[in-house]
């Protein structure tokens, strides 16, 4: 067992109650049904407006012309040579 550990129980500050509690401290059944739904459950914004939302461009939706493909392709095979290529020849060489 830790030295950390708490030797008596925590309790709760004031405005830290859970949220099912109510005043008897237990959550009565079917209560949860009966609750308020939270705001954000109505559709409606509840910021006073409506934030505008970009339209996002990932990159394999992106256009690209044959002359990129082919330095990407490039950029590859030089990455695989100096990876696996150049340490081969110099572990048997």
């Amino acid at each position: 067992m830790s030295d950390d550990a708490p030797t008596e129980p925590r309790e709760s500050a004031s405005g830290q109650e859970q949220a099912t509690d109510t005043e008897d401290e237990t959550m009565v059944e079917g209560d949860r049904e009966h609750r308020e739904g939270h705001p954000d459950d109505t559709g409606e914004g509840t910021h006073g407006s409506v934030e505008p939302v970009a339209t996002r461009e990932t990159s394999p939706m992106s256009e690209f012309t044959g002359r990129q493909a082919g330095i990407g392709a490039l950029v590859a095979v030089v990455g695989l040579v100096v990876t696996f290529a150049i340490p081969l020849v110099l572990t048997l060489g």
